[in-house]
């Protein structure tokens, strides 16, 4: 079992490296979003020639209590390209390619909790980024901090201009009977039931 786990490492690595690698050369702008709370990992990227490309990965657990085993689902929804573009115009706007560790509220420790994660392109490199416990400020937790405010100004951009839920309620309405659930954080888990 552990062998196949370092082979599916090695192969996770080396993927990452050419996924890297083509997007330096042809990606201008590339935003990646693991929102908190949150089965969805939205990407957003503008090429050379100024085409826009989102889509919204939706990651999801499938049990089988039968045997006691988990299938991965994953569902991928494609963005509006002029919605993309114009999230992306206000990201820039909203000075996202500023960010950097500065950002991060070391003061503020969550044990166990969930973590927003950002990864952005700049000079041929990925960045990424991790902020505890940041919401889109629909959610019951405001920021107040100047920085943390800037960083949930981006989680709520992406969850309105996307609409998030909606993409949700669609992925839930196509999926087959049974249990999904996904990670919320280190060590909790959302699972909703299918009928």
């Amino acid at each position: 079992m552990k062998k196949i786990a370092y082979i599916f490492l090695i192969i996770f690595v080396f993927c990452s490296l050419v996924q890297a690698q083509k997007l330096s050369s042809n990606i201008t702008k590339y935003y990646e979003f693991n929102l908190c709370a949150s089965p969805h990992t939205i990407i957003l990227s503008e090429k050379n020639n100024r085409i826009n490309k989102g889509y919204v990965f939706t990651i999801l657990n499938k049990s089988n209590k039968r045997n006691k085993t988990e299938k991965k689902i994953v569902r991928k929804t494609k963005l509006d390209p002029a919605i993309v573009k114009k999230v992306i115009a206000e990201l820039n706007h909203l000075e996202i390619d500023k960010v950097d560790k500065t950002y991060k509220n070391d003061s503020v420790v969550y044990l166990d909790g969930d973590a927003l994660q950002i990864k952005l392109l700049r000079n041929g490199i990925i960045d990424k980024f991790y902020f505890s416990e940041i919401y889109p400020a629909k959610s019951k937790k405001i920021e107040n901090m100047p920085n943390m405010i800037k960083v949930q100004s981006w989680a709520t951009l992406i969850d309105q201009e996307f609409a998030i839920d909606d993409i949700f309620a669609k992925v839930k309405s196509k999926l087959h009977k049974g249990e999904y659930c996904y990670s919320l954080g280190a060590i909790y888990t959302q699972c909703f039931t299918v009928k």
